[in-house]
């Protein structure tokens, strides 16, 4: 018997430090925040000081790389040669904080635009360089329009144990099309200003790749298209 398992899934997630952010003007990229800290002498004769301690929260242009098993999922898999065209790329991640983590920008509501994406074009879209560096055109910008990427990260989690089951993922809005290959890289969303990193007028820009894969698609339609499209046969004067 199939045991039935409860989802939940939040439109982001992330250290309550932020909390503590109460101006979003940004000081070189960076977010900062103020907290209260009390320093109590334990010996006699027991004094205390009160006071404000400020304080700037890591921004994305202080992050160079992903470290080893940051990501622990990529669909398609890399080297795939038939995914399913009607289907989205994206990448599950360890830690399930990861994709707001260094956002420079407060939550509104239950929307927070998440500091790295999941890009997918082309190969005459997506460059790959020496140095862990990619370029991307225009024609891929403009298909991840970073003013809604806040719908393209979301944490699961299992209602019934919660925590313990709990996975981050980033998706591709990209639309695919059949028998096509494709390259697919993670990058910064905002620069190291803590400004969006492209608009979908950019021509084009260089960014840090900080995880890539290739892929290629299947013919048209996924595998419920195709079975929709079955018809029972008119039988025979011998079928039995």
């Amino acid at each position: 018997m199939a045991t039935e398992v409860h989802l939940e899934f939040f439109g982001w997630r992330r250290s309550g430090l932020y909390a503590n952010v109460t101006d979003t003007t940004l000081k070189h990229g960076r977010l900062r925040a103020t907290s209260t800290v009390t320093l109590t002498n334990e010996l006699p004769p027991n004094e205390s000081v009160l006071g404000d301690l400020t304080f700037d929260i890591t921004g994305p242009g202080d992050v160079e790389a992903l470290k080893a098993g940051a990501v622990i999922h990529m669909v398609p898999p890399p080297g795939s040669v038939d995914f399913e065209e009607t289907k989205c790329a994206y990448v599950e991640l360890a830690e399930p904080d990861l994709p707001w983590r260094y956002t420079p920008q407060l939550a509104a509501g239950l929307a927070l635009r998440p500091w790295i994406v999941l890009v997918v074009g082309t190969a005459q879209e997506v460059t790959l360089h020496a140095g862990g560096r990619v370029t991307l055109t225009q024609t891929v910008l403009a298909a991840h329009d970073l003013a809604a990427s806040a719908r393209w990260a979301h944490v699961q989690d299992d209602r019934d144990r919660p925590g313990e089951r709990m996975v981050a993922r980033l998706l591709s809005p990209r639309n695919l099309n059949p028998l096509t290959d494709y390259v697919a890289v993670v990058v910064p969303a905002f620069n190291s200003t803590g400004a969006l990193a492209w608009t979908i007028a950019t021509p084009q820009i260089d960014l840090p790749a900080l995880l890539s894969w290739r892929f290629r698609t299947s013919t048209q339609g996924d595998f419920p298209s195709l079975a929709s499209r079955l018809r029972p046969a008119t039988p025979g004067p011998d079928f039995g």
